[in-house]
């Protein structure tokens, strides 16, 4: 019987929601660090706009992440089981 195949679908998943949630939650702290960011210029708020795609950017490197970091622990798992 051939050994089980990793599939890291779950880690992808959870690293590209920790991903695009990491870096919308680094995004909005620094828009809203400074007080005076939306009274210094008009064209500010537009900026929020763009958290959206951001995040959606940023989930693909925490998918691969995920996906990696998944596949490691299924093979340390079933090396671990084999004995």
């Amino acid at each position: 019987m051939p050994e089980r195949q990793p599939h890291p679908i779950r880690a992808a998943l959870l690293g590209a929601f920790a991903g695009g949630i990491a870096v919308g939650a680094i995004y909005l702290l620094v828009v809203f660090s400074d007080p005076h960011a939306f009274t210094s210029s008009s064209t500010a708020p537009i900026g929020l706009f763009f958290l959206p795609f951001y995040t959606a950017v940023h989930a693909i490197p925490g998918a691969i992440a995920g996906a990696a970091l998944g596949a490691v622990i299924e093979i340390w798992r079933s090396r671990l089981a084999a004995g």
